[in-house]
Formats: C-alpha cells, structure tokens, sequence
C-alpha cells in the first residue's frame, strides 16, 4: 500500500509544513499539534521508498496513523503502517 506514502519538500504549501524553516521549529509544531515520538523500529524499505540517504538521522512522529520524519528538510510523512512496528495495545 505504498500509493499513501508521500515526500513533502521543504516548501510545501501542506498545513502541517507551511511555515516552517528549521528542523527544530517543525518538531516543536508538530508535538503542538499533538504528535508523539514513535520510538518503534523502522524498517529499511520505509528508507528506500523515500530514496533517503539520512536514514541515521531520522526521528519519527507519531499522531492518529499519522507518520512524520523531522531527520532532514524532507520533512517525510505517510498514514501507511507498512515498515513501522506495530505494538500491541494492552489496555492500561
């Protein structure tokens, strides 16, 4: 189900990147906005379908089936779970 994922450059004109220069502004933004920090395992193909060479530097958000990278000026996002790891929901 690739077809939802999405590279936004740095100048997009989406809602969620409009405005925003720097790395540390947008992660600021974006955990305003009520993002979390996805601290799961990303799988490498999420990297290769990216075509990302700053896979290091990634730092992954997390909102309602929502994925958003803040590793570079991409700014990558997708809704596909595919390549992220799922956790169980305990009930607690």
């Amino acid at each position: 189900m690739r077809p939802l994922l999405q590279k936004t450059p740095s100048r997009c004109t989406s809602p969620l990147t409009k405005g925003t220069k720097l790395t540390m502004n947008f992660e600021k933004e974006i955990k305003e906005q009520g993002y979390r920090r996805y601290r799961g395992a990303v799988d490498r193909s999420v990297y290769e379908y990216f075509n990302c060479d700053w896979s290091w530097k990634a730092i992954w958000y997390l909102k309602k089936g929502h994925y958003q990278c803040c590793g570079c000026k991409e700014k990558c996002e997708t809704s596909d779970p595919d390549g992220f790891q799922l956790f169980l929901d305990l009930g607690e």
